[in-house]
């Protein structure tokens, strides 16, 4: 067991020591071209500009959610739309409590 344990630590350095090496030699041919470098930075400029839109998106918020998330999302929505409030349907018995709001977590 031990020679396993062995073997597949050295097989893991060699790999990383290769993937160190690599990307050494990329390193050096970006940076040594600034016209590489300025779009980069556009490029995750821009990535992080879509994160932060989509974070102020509705659309955004949905669709990051989980699928009891969501569909707890989607009955609130239709009540707000709907127009009915619990205080106004009180009084005719449909203000109760909506039945998304004691959904399961």
């Amino acid at each position: 067991m031990v020679e396993l344990g062995s073997i597949f630590m050295l097989m893991t350095l060699v790999i990383f020591v290769a993937y160190g090496i690599c990307a050494a030699a990329i390193r050096k041919r970006v940076i040594s071209r600034p016209r590489i470098l300025t779009w980069m930075r556009r490029i995750f400029a821009g990535a992080f500009a879509a994160l932060g839109a989509s974070w102020f998106s509705p659309i955004g918020r949905y669709y990051g959610r989980a699928p009891q998330q969501k569909e707890r999302a989607r009955r609130l929505r239709a009540l707000l739309l709907s127009g009915r409030s619990q205080r106004a349907g009180a009084a005719s018995g449909r203000g109760m409590k909506p039945s998304c709001w004691s959904m399961p977590s």
